[in-house]
């Protein structure tokens, strides 16, 4: 799991994204799409359900989708994942994708071996490589 946030921060395009093709590899919107967000309990080897399994995401251009929403101050430092449901055509079945994230402590995203330059150029190629 190489995607980590810290409590209170912002999430926006570019960081809980979902790209949709039809079969000839065109971007392609989706006829219902939402998402829900579930905290993983190693412990129980379970999810657990946060808020709603219906969110609906922000569209901004044709097959792309992401999760606008601000990672609670209180949030508990762990595991996380966001599980989009959608459909291409309104009489084919769900699909589902799974996406793995993390909350961790701020102080464990500012501990760093890189200069700020490296850092910047590592987070650009990690942004490149997650849709890849």
């Amino acid at each position: 799991m190489a995607i980590a946030w810290s409590p209170g921060t912002e999430l926006g395009r570019g960081d809980l994204d979902l790209f949709l093709t039809n079969n000839q590899g065109n971007a392609s919107n989706a006829a219902s799409i939402s998402y829900g967000i579930y905290y993983y309990d190693p412990v129980a080897d379970a999810e657990i359900l946060i808020g709603s399994d219906a969110r609906v995401p922000v569209n901004p251009s044709v097959g792309e989708y992401y999760a606008a929403l601000l990672v609670p101050p209180s949030a508990v430092a762990g595991a996380y994942r966001i599980r989009w449901t959608f459909r291409e055509f309104t009489n084919t079945p769900d699909q589902q994708v799974v996406q793995e994230f993390a909350v961790v402590e701020s102080s464990a995203l500012s501990a760093t071996l890189y200069s700020d330059h490296q850092q910047s150029m590592i987070d650009k190629l990690r942004l490149l490589l997650r849709d890849q």
